[in-house]
């Protein structure tokens, strides 16, 4: 369990961290990393695969799921990895975000 958390949280602060609550939304939509753009194709054949990194179970029905990403779209044969991060709140109003990462991201 404590090999977990410490896992997440190397992650958690591992990323950048970019304001996007001060970004206007033309910045915003401007903004969207490759694993975005990919899952949000039309279109195109998208081969998506995914490796569930691992899942943190918080108090009051909370959980966080991190899954290595890697699309591949068949018509021009290119490729990009990366890392999602979903936060879920489960229970009367349920919620949840997801957060895409590109691989340039993280190693940088």
């Amino acid at each position: 369990m404590m090999k977990t958390i410490s896992i997440f949280f190397a992650l958690l602060f591992s990323m950048p961290l970019t304001g996007q609550a001060q970004k206007s939304k033309a910045e915003k939509a401007l903004s969207k990393t490759k694993l975005e753009e990919f899952s949000q194709s039309t279109g195109v054949v998208v081969i998506r695969g995914f490796e569930e990194i691992g899942t943190l179970r918080g108090l009051y029905d909370t959980s966080i799921e991190v899954e290595a990403k890697e699309f591949t779209n068949v018509g021009t044969k290119s490729k990009t990895f990366g890392v999602t991060v979903e936060v879920k709140k489960e229970g009367r109003y349920n919620k949840e975000h997801t957060s895409y990462n590109d691989y340039a991201e993280i190693i940088d």
